[in-house]
């Protein structure tokens, strides 16, 4: 339903809602209006009355139309300059859209059908444009009138369109975008079989619909050429070893019988396996392949089928997900790896010098064993497994035995090809002449207990603390008793900042019962190697706190070794102070380390856990006997420290393309079960390039020749983790290639990821960084294999080929770009869309046509 109106007022910024039926009735009801109103002026002239009868019909048939008009809601606007909208068609004319005669003819007359509503409705200003995309976009129509599109179309099946080569859907929305967009905005209509060889279609369909132009696709599928893959289908995971089927469909649209020969090679290598089948004439039938997968990760196949009377081969490759238990390679005693399930971990053991080949080897643990009582070169074959396969390293250093100046099992592997990627270093730090400001925090118990001389001591203590440092560090003071308080916080200490920490230890004073716990607690996230707590107490209270992060050192007031709380001595190195003497004379070792003469410190202590939550350590952690002197290294992923003297305790490290470990002391043996035996397992899952194996379903397709890998995240709880983002790249030897990812429109949870165009051939690691509230918060690293496709072949997914209809991607191509997938008649017919704050006129011409009726009257009656 149009506005009833000359172009000339329809371009003067007049328009109209549509009317619909209600219209199409008032202008029935006027026509009969105006018929009547005629018939009633031949008898009123043959009746005898004057000349005037003549204008009851035409003031009738003026008052049918003005009702018509209210009808279709006509408006008024002073956007009297707005330009008509433009629909821009663009008509798949690749080969395999014109692979018969009649193909393109009928795509055209379907065209013309869906569009004729919308050419019957067109506003005059309303344009349109035609394009054929195949290997590239020409316009065959450039610009006519939508009015006119519907007749148009069939007569454009004689026109010369692009190459046939490739089917590029991403170039001719791209070019049709451009002509919506010049032309002030509209919409697309794409008529294809969605099968493009080139380009990405959902990308251009995404920069059309950020344009405001959305992609309404209208799908139409293209037949069979002849012998071909209709389907393959490969488990998306199987298990290494065990014989899995691959799965293949071969349609048959010829009127005969048709035979083929199959090919299946395995990773690109080996010998492939060979078939020979029949389908019968016009039927589908259905080919199976034992196929036996190796190792681990993400292997493929590659499938030629070939006409057995001859003909073009065609390719496909598919991919798969390969799983092992995880197997790890055990030096040394190493009793606490029975803590590990056996139906998800393999446990080879080898004697010290035995060597044994690395190829497909998860990690590599060394529990205690010295660097020379290894195999000769297996030290280097141990780091180019982790540098360069993703292998992970666990070393342990065991219990010392002899002095504590002896080397340590850690201190043999310094001079080996293990050192750069080990976690820590047993070569002493230089001694800096000038440390980095440091974050002091100095604690005094005020309880009922410490009133008097212990508190006057502790005040003084505080003020010898406070004494030593310098204007570059800060400094904390926190009373507790049965509550906390800070007195100063984060002050620095310049002259004017020690004379406030000296007032602040001075206006102390002492009550209530002693709660040190939610003091302690603050701390336990504290840098180590930045962070000294000086706790000066009398030991009355029960510790149920962790063990602060920060560097400590206790001041027992009126203890002695005999009767100090032990919950207390544990937490840090410990002074006696019961006289105002020994205060002068104390060596704080944070303020002036010592050099460590020692290789081992010896003694039971229990760790502080720097990663709370992680599984890593039993929480709380059980007492351990000693630990190796080391010093971590930069980018160092710290998860337990010895409390004092600070030592490393459990610390990871990515090197390479893998994770090495070390726990700088001996494993108990109870963590064979129980809450070490999770610990144990956390450790082996931190150190797995691929710990969350069951995470992901792959597929593959073809783009251009490009194969694309599709990433599925599986469901977890019912649902599809909240992943927003998968960034990937290729890790090998040579370093890191990103990859180019970006998410499906079509699918929440898929990805897809852009293989390089010329991969080159063999193993390397796909690498998966997640971002979303359900992200993995380490990266996945998954083994890959790569290869170059077979020269001399098309492509399943070649226009040589290519069959059927891709529903996928036309209605990903809708939705991406906010069109329709088989859109309606209503594609751009309708009224103009109002303009805001256009001003209603029916209400004018419901008054503008009861006047003229009132005027019909008059004349009627009043006039001879």
């Amino acid at each position: 339903m149009n506005c009833l109106l000359p172009g000339a007022l329809s371009g003067a910024g007049i328009g109209c809602d549509g009317g619909g039926w209600a219209g199409t009735l008032a202008l029935v009801a006027a026509l009969a209006a105006f018929l009547a109103a005629g018939f009633q002026c031949w008898q009123a002239r043959r009746g005898g009355r004057g000349r005037w009868v003549l204008a009851l019909p035409v003031l009738a048939g003026l008052i049918g139309w003005l009702l018509a008009l209210s009808a279709a809601g006509l408006w008024f606007s002073r956007e009297a300059g707005r330009e008509g909208r433009h629909l821009a068609v663009l008509v798949d004319s690749s080969a395999s859209a014109r692979r018969t005669p009649e193909q393109l003819p009928t795509t055209l007359a379907r065209v013309a059908d869906r569009v004729g509503e919308a050419s019957r409705t067109a506003d005059p200003r309303d344009s349109a444009s035609v394009l054929f995309v195949a290997d590239g976009s020409v316009a065959v129509h450039p610009g006519l009138p939508l009015a006119s599109l519907a007749g148009a179309l069939p007569g454009l099946a004689g026109q010369k369109g692009p190459a046939e080569g490739n089917s590029d859907l991403a170039a001719g929305i791209r070019a049709a975008a451009r002509k919506v967009r010049d032309a002030g905005g509209g919409a697309i209509l794409l008529a294809s079989d969605g099968l493009q060889t080139r380009g990405d279609a959902l990308e251009a369909a995404g920069e059309a619909g950020r344009l405001g132009i959305p992609v309404h696709v209208l799908p139409v599928a293209s037949p069979s050429p002849g012998i071909g893959l209709m389907a393959s289908h490969l488990p998306p995971r199987v298990a290494a070893g065990v014989e899995t089927r691959l799965r293949l469909v071969v349609a048959n649209p010829l009127d005969r019988a048709g035979r083929f020969k199959l090919r299946v090679q395995l990773n690109g290598e080996g010998t492939p396996v060979e078939a020979e089948a029949e389908v019968p004439a016009g039927a589908s039938g259905a080919v199976t392949i034992p196929v036996i997968f190796a190792d681990r990760g993400l292997q493929f196949l590659d499938i030629d089928l070939t006409p057995a009377e001859g003909g073009a081969s065609q390719r496909r490759r598919a991919y798969t997900l390969v799983d092992t238990p995880t197997r790890i390679a055990a030096l040394g005693p190493a009793g606490w790896l029975s803590a590990l399930p056996s139906d998800s971990y393999q446990v080879e053991r080898y004697a010290d010098a035995q060597p044994f080949a690395l190829n497909d080897i998860d990690v590599v643990v060394i529990d205690g064993v010295p660097a020379n009582r290894l195999a000769f070169g297996q030290a280097e074959r141990v780091a180019a497994a982790v540098k360069d396969n993703g292998a992970g390293l666990f070393l342990a250093n065991g219990p010392h035995r002899g002095r504590d100046e002896d080397p340590t099992v850690l201190m043999g592997y310094e001079e080996t090809a293990l050192d750069p990627l080990l976690p820590v270093t047993s070569k002493p730090r230089e001694m800096l002449v000038e440390p980095p400001g440091r974050q002091v925090v100095i604690m005094v118990d005020t309880s009922g207990s410490m009133c008097g001389q212990p508190l006057e001591l502790a005040q003084r203590l505080g003020t010898h603390i406070v004494d030593q440092l310098r204007p570059r560090d800060s400094l904390t003071i926190t009373s507790f008793a049965s509550g906390y308080s800070d007195l100063l916080r984060n002050v620095t200490m310049s002259a004017a900042g020690k004379a406030e920490a000296r007032a602040s230890l001075g206006s102390l004073s002492c009550g209530g019962g002693t709660d040190p716990n939610s003091a302690l607690e603050r701390l336990a996230v504290k840098n180590a190697q930045q962070c000294g707590l000086f706790f000066i107490s009398d030991g009355e209270f029960s510790l149920g706190a962790r063990l602060p992060g920060c560097m400590t050192t206790i001041f027992a007031i009126g203890q002695t070794e005999n009767s100090v709380n032990r919950e207390m001595a544990r937490m840090g190195e410990m002074h006696f102070i019961n006289e105002p003497g020994a205060i002068g004379g104390l060596h704080l070792g944070f303020m002036q380390p010592e050099k460590r003469s020692k290789h081992f410190e010896p003694g039971h202590y229990r760790p502080d856990l720097l990663l709370p939550g992680s599984g890593l350590l039993p929480d709380p952690p059980g007492d351990l006997d000693g630990n190796a002197v080391t010093f971590v290294r930069d980018g160092v992923e710290l998860a337990a420290t010895r409390p004092h003297p600070v030592d490393p305790v459990l610390a990871f490290l990515d090197s390479g393309t893998g994770m090495a470990g070390v726990f700088t002391t001996n494993v108990p043996a109870a963590w064979a079960s129980g809450a070490g035996a999770r610990s144990v397992k956390s450790w082996m899952e931190h150190l797995v390039a691929w710990p969350q194996r069951d995470r992901y379903v792959f597929d593959l397709v073809e783009q251009d020749g490009i194969p694309t890998l599709l990433l599925s995240l599986t469901v977890r709880d019912g649902r599809v983790p909240l992943v927003e983002q998968v960034s990937a790249s290729l890790r090998t030897a040579n370093g890191d290639q990103p990859l180019r990812s970006e998410q499906d429109p079509t699918a929440w949870g898929r990805f897809r990821l852009r293989l390089p165009a010329a991969p080159v051939s063999g193993t390397a690691m796909l690498v998966l960084r997640e971002t979303g509230p359900d992200a993995l918060d380490r990266e996945q690293r998954i083994p890959i294999r790569l290869g170059t496709m077979a020269e001399g072949a098309p492509a399943v997914g070649s226009e040589q080929w290519s069959y059927g209809v891709d529903t996928a991607l036309l209605s990903g191509l809708a939705a991406a770009s906010g069109g329709s997938y088989d859109p309606s008649a209503f594609i751009l017919g309708g009224a103009v869309p109002r303009p805001p704050a256009a001003l209603p006129l029916w209400p004018w011409l419901l008054v503008l046509a009861t006047a003229l009726y009132l005027a019909l009257i008059a004349l009627w009656r009043w006039l001879p």
